[in-house]
């Protein structure tokens, strides 16, 4: 009935006495004399605020504050509606297509450090493991470094190894000071990476080369040093061509071993982000001391492992047949 329906909603939205007064047998017995056309020609919402308040509501003391209060409630859930589809709008708008995998890159703005960075591993890596794929996680944060402030945004970059892709914690103990040529023939550049363990210094002296890319982060964009790889698919074969793990000592492949080191049917490789000069970025490249006096003003607060310290320890390893590390057959040197 519509009485019954104005009854219901007026306790909803004018919680004050009046509303006991309308549902007393009284109102019901004053309304039995309307026809049931008249009730429900009465059945809207401009009625109810103004029949019902000018009946129900009349001789109350509070009667404008009731009506108020009855307004109130009527525009709270609109609004309420309203603050959260442009709460959802703005969370849009911000979103855009990665350049490498064409899906949508939501907001994502790394509070939290490299602990909140970590926590995405299932999101980055879903066909596998972290395995020789530090190019996506290179890729993750460098989409959404438009999301952060550059210092976080440096923070993150350093919170994994460039080589083997394990999650680390940028620090003293992880950063190693390289020294590696440039892509473009311009000669070696001196710059700091995080690693996991030291077998990693030497596959990157023999494998990893620096490049530019321009990277947006909250304060503009700025043209970064990073360390890049060749591009593994372009010989596609080497994924599945058999080696010997040094850990586990077993035969097997990058295919069943790296799974996240996919090629694409253009040749590409799969979530890779490139560089100035179209190679897959892995890491930055960090700025690093190069000079004595300017190592000796960075180790007043800092302390790292320079390259130079290991150069027995790869030449040993070497002559072992490569026995420790891992995926290093997943590097790919860049073309001259």
């Amino acid at each position: 009935m519509c009485f019954e329906a104005i009854i219901t909603t007026v306790t909803v939205i004018c919680p004050c006495p009046a509303t006991e007064y309308a549902a007393s047998s009284r109102w019901r017995q004053a309304n039995d004399g309307h026809t049931s056309a008249a009730k429900e020609s009465r059945c809207s919402v401009w009625w109810l605020l103004l029949r019902f308040h000018s009946h129900a509501c009349a001789g109350w003391t509070g009667l404008r504050r009731c009506q108020a209060h009855a307004m109130v409630r009527l525009l709270a859930l609109p609004v309420t509606l309203l603050v959260a589809l442009l709460a959802r709008a703005a969370a849009s708008a911000g979103s855009y297509r990665s350049p490498a995998t064409g899906d949508t890159v939501e907001v994502w703005t790394g509070e939290g450090g490299p602990a909140a960075l970590h926590n995405e591993y299932g999101r980055i890596f879903q066909h596998g493991n972290r395995n020789a794929a530090s190019h996506l996680w290179s890729t993750f944060f460098i989409e959404r470094a438009r999301f952060m402030p550059k210092k976080r945004f440096l923070t993150l970059a350093g919170s994994y190894c460039a080589v083997s892709g394990s999650p680390v914690d940028p620090g003293d103990h992880t950063r190693f000071r390289m020294r590696l040529p440039h892509v473009d023939g311009s000669g070696k550049v001196t710059g700091f990476m995080y690693y996991c363990c030291w077998p990693c210094v030497c596959d990157t002296q023999d494998f990893i080369r620096v490049d530019t890319k321009t990277i947006r982060t909250a304060e503009g964009p700025q043209k970064m040093r990073v360390a890049v790889i060749g591009n593994p698919c372009d010989d596609p074969d080497q994924l599945t061509k058999p080696w010997t793990d040094p850990f586990s000592k077993r035969t097997t492949t990058l295919h069943a071993s790296a799974e996240e080191v996919r090629c694409r049917k253009n040749g590409k490789l799969t979530g890779a982000t490139l560089s100035d000069h179209g190679y897959p970025i892995i890491s930055l490249f960090f700025s690093a001391p190069s000079s004595f006096e300017e190592t000796q003003t960075y180790k007043r607060s800092h302390s790292f492992e320079d390259e130079r310290e290991f150069a027995s320890m790869c030449e040993d390893r070497k002559d072992q047949g490569y026995n420790s590390g891992a995926y290093r057959d997943a590097l790919t040197p860049c073309a001259p």
